[in-house]
C-alpha cells in the first residue's frame, strides 16, 4: 500500500520549459515549469513540449488554469500508477476482527463522563485500515467517533464519523479514509486512539484478551481535553461497546521516497505515454487550429508508432520499441533494483 499524499507531497519531478512560441508564452504555471530532478520533458522526447500540449488539447478554447491542471493529473496520476505497478507484491499482512466472543446483552457499564475506546499502536512500515466498525449499546445514540493520533491534540478531522446506535442490537458503521500509518508526513508516530465521549446510552461490554498481531490493541479511557487529545489515557477493563474490522498491509511509501531519484526516468515516460495518446487521438483537425489535416495525420502516426513500436519479427519495417513497452521494462528493472537493496542490520549496544 502507498500512503499517496505522502507521494505527491514534492511531485514536481520534471518540468515543462517555456515555450518562445507567439501565443502560448506565460501559460505555464510555476508548480508545472519547476523540476526537483533537473530534468524537463521537452529534452526527453521530440514530440513532448508544451506547444503539442496545447495544440492537440479537445478544447481549443482551454483556460490557463485547466491546461495546468491536466499536466498535473498527469504527472501526479503517473507517480501514484508507477508506484502501484513497482510494488505489486503481495502487501497483505493481516486481517481479522478484535471481539470475537459471544454477546450477552446483559452486561452492560455506563461511561462516567470519559473519552472510552480504543488505543491502536500500529509499527513503522505498515497500514492498519479499519474497515467497519461495530456499535453494541443498550439504547439508541447518535454521537462522533474519534480518531486521534499522539502527535497531535486536535483529533483527524478528515476521518471523524457521526454514528447512531441502535437498542440492544448490532449496529455496523463503515468509514471512509481509516488508514493509520504507522509513519508518515503529517505523524511521525503510529499510536491511535479510536473512540467517544457520548454518556446516554449503556455500552454492551465484551471479553478481550490480546490477539496476535503485527499491531497492537487496548481497550483504554482517558480524561476529556474538550474535543482535544484526552488526558491520561490508560488501560480499561471494558471494551465499551466498539469492535472493528481490520486489515494491516505493508505500506511501501519509504521505498518510494527514499528512492525517489530512481523513478525519474519511468515518471518521465509514462507522461510522455499520455502526451503521445492526446496527440494520437485528438480531435482537432481544422486547418485553423493545425497546419494541415495531412500535417495532423502525420504527428498523429509518429505518435502512434512512438507509444507502440513496431513489431519484431517483420523483416520490412525496421524494428522499434515503443514507449509503452520501455516503460514495462524500466518498472521491471526498478522494482528488481529496489527489491534487491540489502537491508540494513540494526546492531544493538548491551
Amino acid at each position: 500500500m502507498i500512503n499517496t499524499t505522502d507521494i505527491l507531497s514534492a511531485w514536481q519531478r520534471i518540468g515543462w520549459n517555456e515555450p518562445s512560441k507567439t501565443g502560448f508564452t506565460s501559460i505555464l504555471d510555476t508548480d508545472n515549469k519547476a523540476s526537483l530532478s533537473g530534468l524537463k520533458f521537452d529534452a526527453l522526447h521530440a514530440l513532448s513540449n508544451f506547444v503539442n500540449v496545447k495544440d492537440t488539447y479537445p478544447d481549443s478554447g482551454v483556460s490557463s488554469a485547466v491546461i495546468n491542471a491536466h499536466l498535473k493529473a498527469w504527472q501526479q496520476n503517473s507517480i501514484i500508477e508507477i508506484a502501484k505497478d513497482v510494488f505489486k507484491k503481495e502487501d497483505l499482512v493481516e486481517q481479522g476482527t478484535l471481539l470475537k466472543r459471544p454477546i450477552d446483552f446483559n452486561l452492560t457499564t455506563s461511561n462516567p463522563t470519559l473519552f472510552v475506546g480504543w488505543k491502536v499502536v500500529v509499527p513503522e512500515g505498515y497500514v492498519l485500515s479499519i474497515k467497519s466498525v461495530e456499535l453494541l449499546f443498550d439504547s439508541v445514540a447518535t454521537f462522533s467517533l474519534y480518531v486521534f493520533n499522539e502527535s497531535q491534540s486536535a483529533a483527524i478531522s478528515a476521518i471523524t464519523k457521526s454514528v447512531t446506535s441502535v437498542a440492544n442490537s448490532v449496529k455496523i458503521e463503515t468509514p471512509t479514509g481509516w488508514d493509520l500509518y504507522g509513519k508518515s508526513t503529517a505523524y511521525k508516530t503510529g499510536t491511535y486512539y479510536i473512540g467517544y465521549f457520548q454518556t446516554s446510552a449503556k455500552a454492551v461490554q465484551r471479553p478481550y484478551s490480546r490477539i496476535k498481531s503485527i499491531c497492537a490493541f487496548d481497550p483504554v479511557q482517558g480524561t476529556p481535553n474538550a474535543l482535544l487529545l484526552p488526558q491520561s489515557i490508560g488501560y480499561s477493563g471494558y471494551t465499551w461497546g466498539l469492535n472493528f474490522d481490520y486489515v494491516i498491509r505493508k505500506d511501501f511509501t519509504s521505498d518510494y521516497l527514499n528512492n525517489v531519484d530512481l523513478f525519474d526516468r519511468v515518471i518521465g515516460i509514462a507522461v510522455i505515454c499520455k502526451l503521445l495518446e492526446q496527440i494520437h487521438f485528438s480531435p482537432r483537425i481544422n486547418q485553423n487550429e493545425r497546419a494541415s489535416k495531412e500535417g495532423m495525420e502525420r504527428l498523429s502516426a509518429l505518435a502512434y508508432l512512438d507509444l507502440n513500436g513496431t513489431a519484431e519479427d517483420n523483416p520490412e519495417i525496421p524494428y522499434k520499441r515503443g514507449l509503452l513497452r520501455e516503460y514495462q521494462d524500466e518498472v521491471k528493472t526498478l522494482r528488481n533494483t529496489i527489491y534487491k537493496k540489502p537491508s540494513l542490520t540494526v546492531c544493538t549496544i548491551k
